[in-house]
C-alpha cells in the first residue's frame, strides 16, 4: 500500500510499514545511471557509470517483473535489476525487508541497472542509493527506515523528534515496548502533550515492573500536576525503589496542608518513613519533618 505524506515540506512518497524519525545522511552524485555488480565477499564494487536519460525505466516491463528480481532473506539483500525504475523496487525491498522506505517522486521515476548478492539489507541499499541524499535510521542494530531525495535536498532536512510527528496513538502504543527507556519516552511525550487519558497512563505507568520507568512516570506527572490520588501516594511509600518512596512521600506531604485533615495521618506516616532501611528515605523524611515543625 502506498500513500503520500508531508515531510519537512517536501512531498514523498510512503513505502512500506510506519516511518519513525531519525538517521544518518549519505549523499552521492545524481547525474549517472549505474550498471553495477557488488558481493558480501568483495571490498568494493566494481562500478560502470552510463549516461542516464530521465524518464527511462520500461515501466511497462518491470511490471510484469522483467529485469527486476528482489529478495531478502536473513537480513541479507540480493537485487537484480536491468534498466528498472526505482519506484517499485523500493517497494519491495521495503515489503519484503519489513522496513520503511520513503521517497520523491523523482527518485522513484529514476531507472538503474544494479546487481548486489547476499550483502546485508543497509550496505545494499546504501549501494543501491548512492547517487542520492539517504537518511537510514537503525534501532537497536537493526534497519527501521529510510528516506530518500535527490542529492542535496537532504541538507535541509533535519529528523525530527518522536514528539514533533509520531501520533499520540503510536506513543501509546509505545508503552507496551519491551525496553523501559522507550516507555518512559512515551510517558513523557504523552505529558508533555497533554494527551486525553494521560492521568490513567501515568498511574498505569506507576504500576511497571521496571524502577526506573515507575521513578519517571511519578516525577513527570507529579510536574505536569496530574492527578496521582493520596491512596496511589500511599501506596508508592512502599515501593522497592527508594527514589519512588522519596517522590511519593514528598507529594504527599506537600499535599497536606498544616492543621488540615490530613495533617496527623501524614506526620505517622513521616515518622513511619523515619525508620526506611535506606538512608536517603530517612534523611528525606527527617527533613520533611523539620520543615513542618521547625521547632521539634
Amino acid at each position: 500500500m502506498r500513500r503520500t505524506t508531508q515531510i519537512s515540506a517536501v512531498l514523498v512518497t510512503t513505502v512500506g510499514i510506519a516511518a519513525v524519525a531519525g538517521g544518518v545522511l549519505h549523499s552521492c552524485h545524481p547525474d549517472y545511471s549505474a550498471a553495477r555488480s557488488f558481493d558480501a565477499t568483495g571490498i568494493r564494487p566494481a562500478l560502470t557509470f552510463g549516461a542516464r536519460r530521465e524518464g527511462e525505466g520500461a515501466i511497462g516491463r518491470e511490471s510484469a517483473g522483467v529485469g527486476r528480481t528482489v529478495t531478502v532473506e536473513k537480513g541479507l539483500l540480493t537485487v537484480k535489476l536491468t534498466h528498472q525504475v526505482l519506484g517499485p523496487v523500493l517497494a519491495e525491498i521495503a515489503d519484503k525487508g519489513h522496513l520503511s522506505i520513503v521517497s520523491v517522486p523523482s527518485v522513484d521515476a529514476r531507472a538503474t541497472s544494479i546487481e548486489l548478492r547476499g550483502v546485508p539489507i543497509e550496505l545494499g541499499l546504501r549501494e543501491l542509493l548512492k547517487d542520492y541524499d539517504v537518511f537510514f535510521y537503525d534501532s537497536a542494530g537493526t534497519l527501521r527506515s529510510v528516506w530518500v531525495y535527490e542529492k542535496d535536498a537532504g541538507a535541509a532536512i533535519v529528523p525530527a523528534a518522536p514528539d514533533n510527528w509520531a501520533s499520540t496513538a503510536d506513543v501509546v502504543r509505545q508503552l507496551s515496548s519491551g525496553s523501559p527507556a522507550e516507555r518512559i519516552s512515551a510517558i513523557e511525550t504523552l505529558v508533555a502533550r497533554n494527551a486525553p487519558g494521560s492521568t490513567d497512563l501515568v498511574n498505569r505507568a506507576l504500576l511497571d515492573d521496571n524502577a526506573e520507568v515507575r521513578e519517571r512516570a511519578l516525577d513527570v506527572g507529579l510536574s505536569a500536576g496530574v492527578s496521582i490520588s493520596r491512596e496511589t501516594l500511599a501506596s508508592l511509600t512502599y515501593d522497592s525503589s527508594a527514589p519512588v518512596r522519596i517522590l511519593a512521600l514528598e507529594a504527599i506531604v506537600a499535599g497536606t496542608p498544616l492543621d488540615g485533615p490530613d495533617e496527623a495521618a501524614t506526620e505517622q506516616l513521616i515518622r513511619h518513613m523515619m525508620t526506611d532501611p535506606d538512608t536517603d528515605v530517612r534523611a528525606k523524611a527527617s527533613e520533611l519533618l523539620d520543615n513542618r515543625h521547625p521547632s521539634n
